[in-house]
């Protein structure tokens, strides 16, 4: 456990290039589904991530579009999660355009309950998750999502192991960029 978290993506450069994608569509109410708020890892810097993007193409942050999952949640990562939390955000009444989701799980989820209330995607707003996982590409729409390396991932860490064990290395750090896929699930607006 320990090694995986020395080789990773830039989640809050990541972040930042989907909310870019997003802005350059033309969005300024970006909704994001995000983990509990005491997460301290990946959710915490996606939304470091947003907020610069946010910042950088002035854009007011408007708290009440960061969706917060609950505390007693388990997996705030599935497709569950992201079903309620979008429940959640349309309870709310606040208006948005796009939807960033921390995850393509939740992403899937999050668009299951905007069909169930009548909003269609992309026409009526669009979808993002992170990860690029396979159910991105063959999700109806297929989701927008940023890809992260796995294979090379994978090879860096197995290399560390290595290294590791052999006493070569203490500790190292592996950064990888992702690459934002464009599915049909976002659309621009006008």
């Amino acid at each position: 456990i320990e090694l995986y978290s020395h080789v990773s993506v830039n989640d809050v450069a990541e972040s930042e290039k989907m909310v870019d994608y997003l802005c350059a569509k033309g969005h300024r109410k970006i909704a994001m589904l995000v983990a509990q708020k005491d997460d301290i890892s990946i959710s915490n810097l996606r939304i470091k991530g947003y907020k610069r993007a946010l910042a950088k193409n002035r854009i007011e942050l408007d708290e009440e579009l960061i969706i917060y999952t609950e505390p007693d949640v388990q997996d705030p990562y599935d497709m569950d999660n992201g079903y309620t939390l979008a429940k959640k955000l349309l309870a709310s009444g606040k208006e948005f355009t796009a939807v960033f989701a921390i995850s393509d799980r939740m992403a899937v989820g999050a668009c299951r309950a905007f069909r169930e209330a009548g909003i269609r995607i992309p026409e009526d707003v669009s979808v993002a998750g992170f990860d690029g996982l396979d159910i991105a590409h063959y999700f109806n729409p297929s989701l927008t999502t940023i890809r992260q390396p796995v294979e090379d991932m994978a090879e860096a860490a197995m290399r560390i192991l290595f290294r590791l064990i052999d006493g070569e290395k203490e500790q190292e750090h592996c950064l990888f960029e992702g690459r934002l896929i464009e599915g049909e699930s976002t659309k621009e607006v006008k």
